[in-house]
Formats: structure tokens, sequence, C-alpha cells
């Protein structure tokens, strides 16, 4: 849909208007088919972005674009939709007719008038880099054979139909493969007298696919001969359109590309051209019968801040009115990300705090870089870019911050579990083991504190010098993280404002299977003074109200810390129960 919330689908071939349509039933969300042209003529619901390719040919002092959005964000659906609209194969067609750029661009001449080249490198497999380059050979045959008109033209010279050949049956050597993209664009300028539109999706996926692996340098490099070739001095190039999950820098792949315009997560071009704005959502709730679920929607799945528009994720929305408006995690496991897997295992205490702390419902704020240099990454053992990388694939929000930086927060509901499950995954790398966050979450249910404190001692034997822990933030944003896999049925929040203060953990069940817990810790000098800092903690619990709120059965433990020693108390709402070690 547009800015001002029109939207149009089609039926039985026709346009229809479903400003009016109600029915969900006969409504098809289109999930998955990325395919422009097949959701127009088979009816599906569109939200309407092609404003994005007036936006684009506007832009007359750019000529290669790309585009990087997290997966699921409906880019490869937006590559189709400039497809269908520059191919001058598809002249004739109605699938603009109602949409906002026929309004745009009436009587357009560029409309359906360049020969198209379109790839997708998001299959491409890179176990080795002989394997990416045999991998992208066929790719490349596939490609030549979408233009069987040049086979047996009289307007390319002999040798060029030759070569075409070669390249259709794939018998065509390395270097000749990275001459492929201009080679082809040479081609069909020879034969229509039209210079080339190259549309490449998933450009970034095999070099990312390849992170950690030995041949890393060998593969960029392929790929950046292959990508400068197509775009760099191509004299048979009109325009570029490109898209990605990341920004690879200039020096890895885009070296010497002058006219290259970049829309990133932090740019404000084409804000609101890729993922739903909230008018979006809200139009599209009302038009599947259920106006009254848009609150629901946002809950699950808004939250992101690309440049200076907030976006909800549309895979997800599209499964969810798909699903008669059930909510669930419908992006996660929708794709892998080995870089943040790596990143987040070389993670100094520095990041692995504010990681726990954006996980336990906190912010962080970092300076962000969109541009990433894989070298700089390999050897980041600060842990620095992976605010870039998570921000970048979707699993944090980035709002700017007027005196510079950005706060980096976790997006939705949908996203919290997925945090979850990724900074397991941290604790596994850091060789912290999942062990002792599983006999933790189980004590805390169980008001088993014996079990809290022998978890809290192993958790601080394994993980960082006692040095990174200099304050009672450092151990609150620890357990908090610790407490992030409890799972679904709890919402872990840690610094909130309850009953007549500040409480510093607290876990809200939403069943009354469950109980909630309230937790205050105490950070002290030695372990002999461990057990009063204990009982204040709990005192501070009931005479700040802390449980207010809170319904059904809530229990209460006061922490207090001593280096890597512990002691835990466990309240009641009649009193205190003190749990002593044996001596």
């Amino acid at each position: 849909m547009s800015k001002d919330g029109k939207g149009i689908g089609t039926e039985q071939g026709k346009s229809i208007d479903i400003n009016n349509a109600v029915d969900w039933k006969s409504m098809d969300a289109a999930i998955g088919n990325s395919d422009f042209k097949d959701v127009r003529d088979k009816g599906g619901y569109f939200v309407d972005k092609s404003e994005l390719i007036d936006r684009i040919l506007r832009m007359e002092s750019a000529k290669v674009f790309l585009f990087t959005r997290p997966r699921r964000f409906g880019k490869s659906l937006n590559l189709s939709m400039i497809d269908a609209y520059l191919n001058l194969n598809y002249k004739g067609n109605t699938w603009f007719d109602g949409l906002k750029i026929s309004d745009l661009r009436p009587d357009d001449p560029l409309k359906n008038a360049s020969p198209v080249i379109r790839l997708d490198l998001g299959c491409i497999g890179v176990d080795t880099c002989d394997k990416a380059i045999a991998s992208t050979r066929a790719v490349i045959a596939d490609v030549f054979m979408d233009h069987p008109e040049l086979d047996n033209s009289e307007r390319l010279s002999p040798a060029l139909r030759k070569l075409y050949t070669r390249y259709s049956e794939g018998e065509v050597e390395e270097d000749e493969v990275e001459l492929s993209l201009k080679r082809l664009s040479k081609m069909l300028e020879a034969h229509y007298g039209r210079k080339a539109v190259i549309i490449i999706d998933e450009y970034d996926a095999p070099i990312n696919n390849a992170f950690g692996n030995p041949e890393l340098r060998s593969i960029i490099d392929f790929f950046r001969r292959l990508l400068s070739n197509a775009l760099k001095g191509n004299d048979s190039l009109d325009r570029a359109v490109l898209t990605g999950v990341m920004q690879l820098s200039k020096e890895s792949i885009f070296s010497g590309i002058n006219n290259l315009y970049v829309d990133n997560i932090l740019s404000t071009e084409f804000d609101d051209m890729i993922g739903f704005t909230e008018e979006e959502v809200k139009k599209m709730c009302a038009d599947f019968g259920a106006p009254e679920k848009f609150l629901e929607a946002k809950e699950w799945y808004d939250g992101y801040r690309f440049g200076n528009t907030d976006v909800y994720n549309p895979w997800s929305v599209l499964n969810y009115v798909s699903r008669k408006f059930v909510p669930d995690r419908y992006w996660a496991g929708t794709s892998g990300n080995g870089i943040i897997d790596t990143l987040i295992g070389k993670a100094d205490s520095e990041t692995y705090r504010n990681i726990m702390e954006i996980g336990s419902g906190g912010m962080a704020a970092e300076d962000l870089s969109m541009s990433v240099t894989f070298n700089d990454m390999s050897s980041d053992y600060g842990g620095s870019s992976i605010y870039s990388v998570m921000a970048a694939t979707g699993y944090l929000r980035a709002e700017k911050v007027p005196s510079g930086g950005y706060k980096l927060s976790i997006p939705n509901k949908e996203m919290r579990s997925v945090y979850k499950r990724k900074f397991m995954n941290a604790l596994d790398r850091l060789r912290v083991g999942s062990r002792p966050v599983e006999n933790l979450c189980k004590a805390v249910l169980s008001n088993d504190v014996l079990a809290m404190e022998s978890s809290l001692r192993d958790m601080m034997e394994r993980s960082f010098s006692v040095r990174v822990f200099d304050s009672e933030h450092a151990y609150q944003t620890m357990v908090a993280g610790m407490l992030m896999s409890l799972g679904d049925t709890f919402r872990v929040e840690a610094d909130r404002e309850s009953g007549d203060g500040y409480s510093d953990i607290r876990i809200i069940s939403s069943s009354p299977e469950h109980p909630s817990v309230i937790i205050e810790i105490k950070r002290t000098a030695g372990i002999g003074q461990a057990e009063d800092a204990a009982r204040k903690a709990l005192g501070q619990i009931s005479a700040r109200r802390y449980c207010a709120g809170l319904k059904g059965e809530v229990l209460t433990y006061g922490v207090a810390f001593a280096g890597k020693d512990v002691k835990v108390l466990a309240g009641h709402a009649d009193g205190l129960s003190e749990h002593r070690r044996p001596a």
C-alpha cells in the first residue's frame, strides 16, 4: 500500500479495490510468493510499494542501487516488481493498473522498454571456492537461457553467437564466468539497441555463507570480479538494482563503483518502501475482517526502525493474517546467520553484559557501521561489529539518538524468544555451557535456594574475571540474562518501575500454574556481609511493594554477591524463610 493506505488486488485477472474487502477467506495473503506477476495474476493481496520504482527512476545521478534489509522483508518481491515494470518482454501487461506508479508515471516511456538480466545468488554453494565458481557457472547458464532470442540473432556477430552458446551450455572457464554479466549486457544491447538493466537478488548470500570458511578471501575475490565487471565500466549497462542483507564494504565488493547508491536500515530515502508501515498493517487487519487485531499485530511484529519510519515484519504479518490472526514466531527459523554466532562467541565482557542487558528488556547505546568489512569482523575480538550485524539482520531495533550513536533494543514480542536462543548459543561459545542456566531457572521457580546458589557460583566460575562484576548492575545483567531462557510463559524485566520503586528483576508469569518472581540484588565486599545484604534486599522488596500488580503466587529472593561467591534468601508474604548452607 502507499502512504495514503490504498491497496489493490486482482481477481480472475481483473483489478479490484480491496479497500472494501471484508471476507479474509476469499483473499490470498500470497505468503512466500516473490513473483509479482503471479501475485497480480492470481489476485493475491498486494501491499502497493510501486512508488519505489518512481523514486529509483528519478535518481538520475545513481546508476547502481543497493538495498539492504533483513531476510523476508519483501526485497525479492520488490525486485520482481521492478523487473515487471522495466522488462521489454512484458509489454502490454495490466499488472500495474490501479497501482500508485500508474498515477506517478502515466505514459512512461521507460515502462517495459529495456532488456533485463535477472539472477539470484541465494542458492550458490560455497563449501569451497571451486564449488562457488561451479555453482555460479550453472546459475549464469540459466540466465543466458532466459534470452533464447540471442541464439540465432542476426544482430550479433558470429563470435558473439558462439559465445552465447558456450555460456548457455555452461562451457566457460572461471575468468569467463566473471565476465558473463558484462558480456550478456553487450549481447542484449546489440540485439535490441537498448542498454540492459541488471537485477541481482541476495548479492551477499554466498559471501555471508562463506564467513569462517578458510577460502573466504578467494570467494570474496571471485564475486568482487563478477560484480565489478558487470557494474563498473560496463558501457551496455543502463542501471542495476541489487538487494541483500548486509552492505559489504566497497573495498570488499564494490571497489571503483562511483555511482553506487546504498540504502540500508539507517537510510531515509526509501525507508517506507521495504517492510510494512503501521497504516498498511492497520489497513490489512481491516481488509481481512479483524480491525481489532491490529494492536496484537503491533505487539508481536512492530518495532523495527528503518530511517525515519517504524516498520513491521511483513513475513510475520502475512502469516499472522492468513492463519486467522494466531500470533506466533513466524520469522524465527526462516534463515540462520553464522556470522552472528561467530561474533557472539568472540564477545568480550562489555559486549557480553550488553547482550544480557538487551535480552532482559533493557537497551544499549552503540555506534553502528552498516558497511561490513570481513577482515575487521574476523579479528574483532572486542565484539563491536556484532551490534551492526544484528541490527542489519533484523534481531535489533536501531533508533538514532540526537546526541550521536544508536539506541539498540529487541524490536517486538516475536524477536524476544529468538533473541533468547541466540543468547544461549553465546553462552555455549563462551564455554559457560547451558547447565548452570538450566539449573538456575529450575531452582528459581521451585524455590530451591541452595540450588540457586550453586548455579550462580557455577556460572561465576565459568565466566569472566571478577573484575567484570564491578557493580550491582553487572551482577543484575548476568542473572537477568541467564533467566531469559525461561521461555514464553514468562516475561523477564530488569530495572522496571514497580510499586514504589524500580525492582532489579521481575519475572512475570502468564500462567496460573507458575509463580511470578521478584529478585533484588546486592553487592558486598565479603561473604561475611552477604547474608545481611540479602536480608536487606528482601526488606526492600517488601517496603517498596515490588510485588504490586502481580497475580497469583509470587516468590521473592534477596541475592547478595561477594566476588564470585553468593548468598540467597527466599522471602514470603508472611515472613522470611532462610536457607543456610551446611557448615
